[in-house]
């Protein structure tokens, strides 16, 4: 998946959460990436959700906000939901279960007697039963 695949998801991710500015918008997305987003990546993205009406504006004072219309969220929560199943896609050869809880343990855990457990909490109360 290109870069610009992945801002537009966290573009989406972040709108999803309420309306923005654009320099709100791009500090959410260096805060969320851990490094500065091209703008040349994020406005015509933007443009093109408020040409297709998945996003409204708003002048506020001096800035513009963007939100969300009503076909832009489900559009976002379609997008978002599809990211999920790729990422669930790629991670479920990784994940294991713990022998205890069932619940699922990416990386590390705890290993015990060859079986995998999430936590040694968890270890050692299959050890007391």
């Amino acid at each position: 998946m290109r870069t610009g695949s992945l801002i537009k998801i966290f573009v989406l991710l972040s709108l999803l959460e309420g309306p923005k500015h654009g320099y709100g918008l791009m500090k959410d997305l260096e805060n969320r990436l851990g490094v500065k987003p091209n703008p040349g990546q994020v406005y015509p993205f933007l443009r093109e959700m408020k040409d297709k009406k998945l996003l409204k504006t708003e002048k506020n004072k001096r800035v513009c906000v963007f939100s969300f219309t009503e076909k832009g969220r489900k559009f976002a929560e379609d997008q978002i939901e599809k990211f999920g199943r790729i990422l669930e896609a790629a991670l479920k050869p990784k994940l294991k279960t713990c022998f205890h809880c069932g619940c699922k343990v990416y990386d590390g855990g705890y290993v015990a007697d060859k079986k995998v457990f999430c936590c040694k909490f968890c270890a050692e109360a299959c050890r007391k039963i």
